[in-house]
């Protein structure tokens, strides 16, 4: 038999890998941690093409607003020049 993990240990392990910023115990809901520039952990740099994109997290597979020109893309995030 198998025993499944509690959201709360596994906020608590992925927080300390610093894959996530927030656990909501409430609605068991993870917010993805980012970079200092704001940029997804899994974005690459300088294509902007999700380096995850085939096993994307379910907060990425969900957003209601994404809207990519192509796969892999993310339209987030995006620098000015």
């Amino acid at each position: 038999m198998m025993v499944e993990e509690e959201p709360r240990q596994i906020a608590k392990r992925r927080q300390k890998a610093r894959l996530i910023d927030h656990f909501n115990h409430k609605n068991v809901v993870f917010t993805m941690a980012r970079r200092a520039s704001g940029d997804c952990n899994f974005l690459h740099p300088t294509t902007r093409l999700c380096t995850v994109y085939d096993q994307r997290p379910e907060t990425c597979r969900l957003h209601p607003q994404k809207k990519s020109p192509k796969p892999g893309f993310c339209v987030y995030g995006g620098r000015v020049a």
